[in-house]
């Protein structure tokens, strides 16, 4: 019994002391920790499995077998064996410490068990066992053999855990007696012969022995760096329903045929992507720091298996045998020291979030690391067909293995994979955070490059149509000039047609090819928009320290009071386009949806953004009640509409060639019964009507050459506009202008 200890100061109540107890444990808890820590059978089979594994066994034998008269499981392995030792300070103690070495002593194994969870898988299967081990002494090299009986419902009602005795008992055997253990578990909680059937078998083989034909990387080729090698290790079934065979040929024959397969790696904080296509052996490639704690990093390689036309021709095996396999072994797992662990990737799990976001059309990427390195553009976003985001594969569509190497942690602030207690899954910490970011990542770099190679066929297969049609209209026109039936006036009138016609197929493809290279100047634009806006804040800090040393030094030099003042203007206009760039960036995202007052963003737009326009004579008049409400669309978005036509205006009345009319910019907005509408004129120079559509495109510009303190006029201000008023589900268009106004580009949004 433990023994309380209490104290009484003297000359004070007996009712008023102190004292200190220990916990006390029931030993009952056994039995919880049994029931709570192990989730299903194949966690329970696989856990000894493990055990086996750490023990250096090569193999380890499952054996369904019968024992006093009833159906028992008997596990066997031929490894390092159990000494007195190990049973008294391993097995006896729960939660021990000793499995946090890294790798096994011999063999250099990754270590799998952590803190006894092996003992409360038996305790899960059965309420009986019977261990018997059989070790060698290092130093004198003697074999000892170790039994003990758990007899688990004796063990429950012994009430304190410490009175919950097990009796051993060790003996000396041959030297030669071969080393390893045995578990016999009996008086089993359920019928083994139905409750491990095939299908939970063959998850359990998952599990244990991941698909062969996927590389692990250096995950793969650790054991071989040890002393003596690793001969290997293997689970073998006996008793039990035949589990199907021959996958590894299907396995090879999918890897080699796959549409498409990736492989990445984590080395410390170099991340590394790789993307080869199986139809003309395309390699993508990108290279990126990303700083983590992943200790020993992390290498995946699966492959894109899309049901497509020309998908898994010429391969000696079946097609429906091959999309047979793909149904019943899809989806990406992760091996963690060599041992697939669930949930992921199996049929009931969706970590990476794939089936999720395909069933809603998830539009933006979810991975950072996509955002980044790989942004999608506004323009894309809103266009089903050129958005990749949209062309991210599902689940079924991908198979293969994340390959890691967790570690056992009492560090609740440990930034590396820590496995979950129950043996589900891994904590969701940082490190987990890194996987899935890393792994979707990939996925959705594969879905970029993907969908950037459809739009290049088709674009092939177009340009491949368009010269079939040129050369239809040549050989139209010259069986045209040779047909004798015409008269001359209407062969030269037809001959005509179809020459003006090969002209214009030809500018369309001109204009049609620069406009697809500014596309990707802009995509560029956004990475910088992103980074200008990210890094902006360091660089005002620097200059507030420039401009507070400058006043400090102006009292005693009164010529630098004007540089002063020049400094801090420029600062304030440096502020002002950091913060036109973060709209366009905050655009990009569709939160903070809701309802709002029209006058109120108008006129924060004009407070932050006329300084400029004001300077240079230009007035600004906003015609808005103060009940007009904007539909439920992101704040950011409405401002960056207000602000590009704004300043599109300033710059249109400051490239006119004269000052006949008044400079004068009119913002209004207003709502009918089914619309909002925003309007902006100006008394600029005019948009000429052959150029109302051309204005619309990426980086086409009448003001390029304007010496503008608003900017260059680099063309992409009103292709922002009208992509996001079509993410709104609006449209803008050029509308005739009010009298006294040159120019009116006019928005509507729907209200409902």
């Amino acid at each position: 019994m433990n023994e309380v200890v209490a104290t009484v100061d003297a000359g004070q109540s007996p009712e008023r002391r102190s004292a200190s107890i220990p916990f006390e444990v029931e030993a009952r808890l056994l039995q919880e920790l049994g029931e709570r820590l192990v989730a299903s059978p194949e966690v329970a089979l696989l856990e000894l499995i493990k055990n086996a594994n750490d023990a250096e066994a090569l193999s380890c034998k499952l054996i369904l077998s019968s024992y006093r008269g009833k159906h028992a499981l008997l596990i066997e392995d031929d490894g390092n064996g159990m000494s007195e030792a190990d049973f008294r300070e391993r097995w006896m103690r729960i939660a021990t410490s000793s499995k946090k070495e890294a790798f096994t002593p011999r063999f250099g194994r990754p270590v799998t068990g952590q803190k006894g969870i092996g003992r409360f898988a038996i305790r899960f299967l059965g309420a009986a066992l019977k261990l018997q081990s059989f070790s060698r002494d290092a130093a004198s090299g003697r074999c000892y053999s170790l039994e003990a009986v758990f007899d688990w419902k004796r063990l429950d009602s012994a009430g304190s855990l410490n009175n919950a005795l097990v009796s051993f008992r060790v003996e000396r055997v041959e030297d030669d007696h071969p080393t390893g253990t045995q578990l016999r578990v009996w008086r089993l909680k359920q019928n083994m012969v139905t409750a491990v059937d095939k299908p939970l078998l063959t998850r359990v083989l998952k599990i244990a022995s991941p698909i062969g034909a996927f590389d692990g990387g250096p995950f793969d080729v650790k054991r071989a760096k040890t002393k003596k090698g690793d001969p290997g290790f293997g689970v073998d079934f006996v008793g039990f329903p035949a589990l199907p065979t021959g996958t590894t040929d299907i396995a090879a024959s999918v890897l080699e045929h796959a549409w498409a397969r990736v492989t990445i790696s984590l080395v410390d904080d170099l991340l590394r992507y790789k993307i080869r296509f199986a139809e003309d052996g395309e390699v993508y490639e990108k290279e990126l720091l990303f700083p983590n704690g992943l200790k020993r990093g992390l290498h995946a390689d699966f492959a894109f298996t899309p049901k497509r036309k020309d998908a898994f021709l010429g391969v000696r095996v079946l097609r429906p045998e091959i999309w047979g396999w793909l149904k019943d072994n899809s989806g990406i797992g992760v091996v963690d020291n060599g041992f697939r662990i669930r949930p992921y990737g199996f049929n009931d799990d969706d970590w990476l979030y794939l089936n999720q976001d395909g069933s809603h059309n998830r539009r933006e990427w979810r991975s950072p690391i996509s955002e980044e390195h790989w942004p999608i553009l506004p323009g894309e976003q809103i266009k089903p067909k050129l958005n990749p985001a949209l062309n991210v594969a599902a689940t079924s569509q991908l198979i293969g293995y994340v390959y890691v190497s967790s570690r056992a942690s009492d560090d609740p602030e440990e930034a590396d994979l820590i496995p979950a207690m129950d043996r589900e899954g891994f904590l969701l910490n940082a490190g987990y955070a890194s996987v899935v970011d890393i792994v979707r990542g990939g996925i959705e770099y594969l879905a970029s490059v993907d969908k950037s190679r459809q739009l290049r066929f088709e674009e092939e297969r177009a340009e491949d149509e368009r010269e079939s049609l040129r050369a239809d209209l040549a050989e139209t026109a010259a069986g045209i000039q040779a047909d004798p039936r015409l008269a001359p006036e209407e062969k030269a009138a037809l001959v005509q047609h179809f020459s003006q016609l090969a002209t214009r197929l030809v500018k369309q493809e001109e204009y049609d090819r620069a406009a697809r290279q500014r596309l990707e100047i802009a995509a560029g634009m956004g990475v910088v928009a992103g980074f200008m806006t990210h890094e902006a804040e360091r660089l005002f800090l620097s200059l507030d320290d420039v401009i507070g040393e400058v006043r400090e030094l102006a009292g005693g030099h009164p010529a630098l009071a004007s540089k002063l003042d020049t400094l801090t203007a420029c600062r304030a206009n440096l502020d002002g386009y950091i913060r036109y760039t973060r709209l366009y960036t905050d655009s990009l995202r569709l939160d903070n949806v809701k309802p709002f007052n029209a006058a109120g963003q108008i006129g924060w737009i004009k407070e932050n953004f006329s300084h400029i326009a004001e300077s240079r004579g230009i007035e600004t008049e906003i015609l808005c009640e103060e009940d007009v409400e904007v539909p439920a669309i992101p704040v950011a978005l409405y401002s960056a509409l207000v602000l590009n036509l704004y300043t599109n205006a300033a710059k249109a009345i400051l490239a006119r060639s004269d000052d006949s009319l008044p400079k004068t910019i009119s913002i209004s907005a207003w709502n009918d019964q089914r619309k909002h509408h925003l309007t902006v004129q100006d008394t600029g120079s005019g948009i000429p009507p052959e150029l109302r559509e051309r204005i619309w495109d990426p980086f086409y510009t009448t003001t390029s050459r304007v010496n503008s303190p608003l900017g260059s006029g680099m063309g992409l201000g009103l292709a922002l506009v009208r992509e996001l008023t079509e993410r709104a589900g609006g449209s803008v268009r050029v509308d005739e202008p009010s009298p006294g106004f040159m120019t009116c580009m006019h928005i509507a949004i729907p209200r409902k």
